[in-house]
């Protein structure tokens, strides 16, 4: 496979090659590192990254559910917090129509319900729209992610991508007395990059390059967190532990070990193993009746 070298100037100006295993192979040499954390319930968001730097940098949400005219910078790892109710499941949601490649194409089709109240009693007939756009900054010196978001790139001090999820309006219906209406058939979902005015597609290929995780809602944190099984902290703890280096981990083996032979050479610890022992032995002489 031959090497694709690409200027900023270059892919601003949509100058770039059009075989896209190339540009897949050079991003699927990437790995995962961690971008954005929200809670309420907690979304893990990871890109395909070799600096570890790329990051959510902005969200904008209009006419979804109980959110409209959101536009929210985002720095560092934000968390969201908020009373039940208030639209943090819908705004972790609205994230994973743009990010999740896990979710089908069907769970992206919305429905009525999921437009803004302040539209009105039948939004779809009125050709309203859903708009949700994720900007992403920070990945700049990661060959394959400027290549998987090369469609998506808006400005370059700093280097800065934009991913928008629409549903809206395709063709008119034509209805029977002569009238023309938007139909729930009419509606379809895209996800493209850069400005509205300039659209590009984003195929799923490359959306796919944008690794994101979703975890779901804590209902019972202190039995999620005390079972391993369910344990939202279970794949990042072993994928932290895949990614340690191995001496250290034999280091931190020897260390515990050491730890437990010093906690049984405890004079209470010893105590307490004799008398669970003897018990143990006394129990095992009673007899029971019939």
């Amino acid at each position: 496979m031959r090497r694709i070298t690409l200027s900023l100037d270059e892919m601003l100006e949509g100058r770039y090659p059009t075989d896209g295993q190339e540009i897949l192979g050079a991003a699927s040499r990437s790995r995962p590192a961690p971008c954005c954390v929200l809670n309420g319930p907690p979304i893990a968001a990871h890109a395909q990254s070799h600096s570890y730097g790329m990051r959510l940098a902005r969200l904008t949400i209009t006419n979804f559910r109980n959110l409209d005219g959101v536009d929210i910078p985002l720095v560092g790892g934000p968390v969201i917090v908020g009373e039940n109710r208030v639209g943090k499941s819908n705004l972790v949601h609205a994230i994973r129509l743009v990010l999740d490649s896990s979710l089908s194409n069907k769970a992206r089709w919305l429905r009525t319900e999921d437009f803004s109240e302040h539209l009105g009693l039948d939004p779809i007939a009125d050709g309203a729209e859903i708009r949700i756009s994720v900007e992403i900054e920070d990945f700049g010196e990661d060959g394959g992610l400027m290549a998987a978001l090369r469609h998506a790139i808006v400005s370059g001090d700093p280097v800065r991508a934009r991913i928008t999820y629409r549903f809206g309006p395709g063709e008119l219906e034509e209805l029977e007395d002569g009238d023309e209406a938007f139909s729930p058939d009419a509606y379809q979902w895209s996800i493209y990059g850069r400005e509205d005015e300039n659209p590009r597609r984003i195929p799923a290929e490359l959306r796919a390059r944008l690794h994101h995780e979703y975890l779901g809602a804590l209902r019972d944190v202190e039995g999620d967190l005390r079972s391993w099984w369910r344990s939202p902290l279970r794949d990042l703890l072993e994928q932290a532990a895949r990614d340690a280096d191995p001496q250290e981990l034999q280091h931190v083996r020897e260390a515990l070990e050491e730890a437990n032979i010093a906690v049984s050479d405890l004079g209470s610890v010893k105590d307490l193993a004799d008398r669970v022992g003897k018990e143990t032995a006394r129990l095992g002489r009673v007899s029971f009746p019939g």
